[in-house]
């Protein structure tokens, strides 16, 4: 899957698709489209990207959540066509469904948190 980093498109697959979409995570939607379509990408060794990482934890922070809406938006947007895509095989599905869910796993980990700091002291603490 094309995730927007160091890689190089035909100009002719984004005429075909239509450009890029629409949506925060543009990268990861026109990969689906382009995959839907039965185009495939290849990684190619000798090419050397530098890519820099947030200085700050609020910069961290705010491109992290940009990240979860733009998967939120692709979920809603993109996700149902492309689990139902003949094109695609199985294991691709698989890869990409759970890329996209593990940004959500923070709201069960703090639910899980909660549980173990608030509740499980209630039902097994010791009368006095």
């Amino acid at each position: 899957m094309f995730y927007g980093h160091g890689a190089v498109l035909r100009r002719s697959f984004l005429v075909e698709t239509g450009g890029f979409p629409e949506v925060v995570s543009e990268d990861l939607a026109l990969s689906v489209l382009l995959r839907q379509k039965g185009y495939c990408g290849f990684t190619d060794e000798n090419i050397v990207c530098y890519e820099d990482t947030p200085s700050t934890y609020t910069r961290y922070r705010r491109r992290h959540e940009k990240w979860v809406r733009g998967t939120a938006e692709f979920v809603k947007k993109y996700m149902k066509d492309f689990l139902f895509s003949k094109n695609i095989r199985w294991f691709e599905k698989i890869d990409v469904l759970l890329l996209n869910l593990s940004l959500f796993l923070s709201v069960p980990f703090f639910l899980l948190l909660l549980t173990g700091a608030f509740l499980l002291p209630v039902f097994f603490a010791r009368p006095s």
